[in-house]
């Protein structure tokens, strides 16, 4: 009786073990190649860098936009405003530059030149009379007195006359060389300054970067739309992956670049190469497209494809990732 009993608890309690012991086997991640994964997009955000009342928008999420096309218009007017005074500025600085580098004006040079000729004539007398008064002064005709006038007046008239000689080669040239320098340095700060302001008119219409579905748009044609806030979400193909979790005991036969089948309910199977794996391990990972246990020790993968394989993937969709060909 008692070998009876002992036999049939032996049966009961492998009966009863062999269940668990399945059930606590599938709590652990699969690691017969295939993954519960889900499909990830990352958004790129256009904003402008400046504020202004939203004029034009020209897309609609959903749509499909090719890179250079243009996805809003902020209203470009004070931009403008600023760039025709900016353009004025750099025009009033060159023309500033210019008068200094030319010199002085063609009647203001002739009026030294007969100053010069004046001066002359005026010497070439006192010159006359100095030479008269010398020899009248030998004969004791001429006092002294009126000899030493004649030759202060000569010489005066020759410092004058030298004086507008150096008038007249300055006349020609243009303005000092530090003169100069400043007035070139003032026509660089205005061409800054015109540059910045054709940038900033520039920013008030933003173009997609490059091809792309129009995620979302968050604002409407005659709303306000601050600096640096985001009117159009987009998410380019090449930006769309897969990401799944696989089991410490299946991190180290993972390589970066390896194929693998992505399938979804209702959709062909999609294949891609592995892009990115995790080096740091998680214990829970933040969307869970199965029964496993969330205590399981888990390494996230990303799956990318080509952008014509991902432009058919949408964020969010559960998948099923595969190791090797189907």
């Amino acid at each position: 009786m008692d070998v009876t009993r002992a036999a049939l608890f032996s049966l009961t309690c492998l009966a009863v073990s062999t269940p668990l012991a399945g059930f606590f086997t599938g709590c652990r991640p699969s690691d017969g190649g295939r993954y519960a994964g889900y499909v990830s997009g990352e958004y790129v955000l256009v904003a402008s860098p400046a504020a202004g009342r939203l004029e034009r928008l020209p897309v609609e999420r959903g749509a499909w936009v090719e890179e250079g096309a243009e996805l809003f218009v902020l209203d470009p007017q004070p931009e403008r405003d600023q760039m025709d005074a900016a353009a004025a500025a750099l025009r009033q600085a060159e023309a500033n530059l210019a008068d200094l580098q030319k010199g002085k004006r063609p009647t203001e040079i002739a009026a030294i030149e007969h100053q010069q000729k004046a001066a002359l004539a005026a010497q070439t007398y006192t010159d006359i009379q100095l030479k008269r008064s010398k020899e009248l002064y030998t004969t004791k005709v001429v006092a002294e007195q009126n000899l030493n006038l004649y030759q202060s007046a000569d010489i005066a008239l020759m410092e004058i006359a030298a004086s507008l000689e150096s008038s007249l080669e300055s006349a020609g040239l243009g303005g000092r060389v530090d003169q100069v320098a400043a007035a070139k340095a003032q026509v660089d700060i205005a061409s800054a300054q015109l540059a910045q302001a054709r940038w900033n008119l520039a920013q008030k219409t933003r173009c997609s970067p490059s091809k792309a579905l129009v995620f979302d748009t968050m604002f409407r044609p005659g709303e306000w739309i601050p600096a640096g806030q985001a009117v159009v979400s987009l998410l380019p193909p090449e930006r769309v992956r897969v990401r799944f979790f696989v089991p410490e005991t299946t991190l180290a036969s993972l390589k970066t670049g390896e194929e693998v089948t992505v399938t979804a309910d209702g959709a062909s199977p999609a294949r891609g190469r592995i892009s990115y794996i995790s080096p740091s391990a998680e214990y829970s990972p933040p969307v869970i497209f199965s029964r496993e246990s969330r205590a399981q020790l888990v390494f996230l993968v990303e799956v990318s494809f080509d952008p014509k394989t991902a432009a058919a993937l949408h964020p969010g969709l559960p998948v099923t990732v595969s190791r090797g060909k189907l």
